[in-house]
């Protein structure tokens, strides 16, 4: 029923309020589908950037383990990748 209505309220307007609906129709779709790109694509980013963050930590703890376990500042450093300054921080 409600389609029928709606229908026939789209076939008593008049073409210039047609295309003036149609016109607010395709800005309200193009705005949601800019919407759901940005969150797709601030989702993508928030991902990567955890990842990042975590792979970070885990460097950081090994590098950690290893000074417990006696090496050297700089064999931390070639092992894991980190610089000695970052590893520094954990002493």
């Amino acid at each position: 029923m409600e389609k029928a209505i709606n229908l026939l309220e789209e076939l008593s307007r008049s073409r210039e309020e047609r295309a003036i609906a149609e016109e607010r129709e395709k800005a309200l779709r193009d705005e949601l589908s800019f919407r759901k790109a940005a969150l797709e694509k601030g989702l993508r980013e928030g991902r990567a950037e955890g990842r990042e963050e975590g792979i970070k930590q885990e460097k950081l703890n090994t590098a950690k383990k290893l000074l417990q376990k006696g090496m050297t500042l700089s064999e931390a450093a070639e092992i894991t990748g980190l610089s000695s300054e970052e590893i520094e921080g954990l002493r």
